[in-house]
Formats: C-alpha cells, structure tokens, sequence
C-alpha cells in the first residue's frame, strides 16, 4: 500500500484507512536537510527539509494485521517543525494523527498554502500528572504512507 498525499482530503481518506494511526507508536523518527558544504568549505543552504516518521501500527480500520506491521510516512517540504514530545514510556503513543489546510511564510516572505501534521498523544506534566495534548508537529508539503514491516 502506498498512499500519497498533496491535500486535506487525499490525507482524511488515507488516515481513515490507516484508523488515523490510533494505538501506534512513532518507532522512529528521521529529520533530513537538502543542506551541504561545497568544495571551498562553504554551506549551501537549501531550506529542503524531509520528515520520515515510522510508526509501529496494525490496528486498521475494518482489519488486524500483524504486530510487525508499520506505517513509514514520509514528509516533504517540511518547514515550521515544532516537536515537543517527551522521552517517557507512553508519550510516543498516538491517540490520533490529523492533516489540516494551513498558510505558512515562504522563503521569500510570502504566505503560501501548505499542510501540517498533528498529533494527539498522552503527555506527563511536570507535576506528575497525565494528560492528552495535541500539538503541531510541523508543515508539509506533500507526503507518502507506506505499509513496511518492521522486526
């Protein structure tokens, strides 16, 4: 299964398939940059950023599939990243994963459409106590679900 995403409504009806991750985990997650030194030593700055998220997932709308059954996303034109998330056991489970329809500020200084990422998951609070956030994760452009397995 691969499923591509470029709007809000490829993105609801690929995350309605995948239960919209509901009772995964983030496995792993992989921050790219285009960026690179020139033979001279100097950096050339693309601002070309790609997210790739897997996450541990078999729960499927309509049917089970094996527990080594993952979900690798990957994010291009990324901008706007903002994880938050915790280092504690559970604050990498996912409650729910969305796609909205948002604006974002290009390169040039223009607003531009675009897409973000956000997820709901339990988050421990300083004062020991739980609680479900939902946060921004980051802005996309276009991105791709992926059926993998994992070991």
């Amino acid at each position: 299964m691969e499923l591509h995403v470029r709007d809000v409504q490829q993105a609801e009806e690929a995350l309605e398939s995948l239960n919209r991750l509901h009772d995964g985990f983030i496995k792993r997650l992989l921050l790219e940059s285009g960026d690179s030194f020139d033979v001279a030593g100097s950096q050339h700055c693309t601002g070309d950023l790609s997210v790739v998220i897997l996450f541990a997932h078999y729960n499927f709308a309509g049917e089970r599939r094996p527990s080594t059954q993952a979900v690798e996303a990957t994010f291009v034109g990324v901008k706007d990243l903002e994880l938050s998330l915790g280092g504690r056991n559970v604050e990498w489970n996912v409650y729910d994963f969305s796609v909205r329809e948002e604006t974002r500020t290009s390169d040039l200084g223009e607003r531009e459409p675009c897409l973000a990422a956000y997820l709901v998951a339990p988050r421990l609070s300083p004062a020991g106590e739980w609680s479900t956030r939902q946060c921004r994760l980051f802005t996309f452009r276009e991105a791709v679900f992926r059926d993998v397995h994992v070991a």
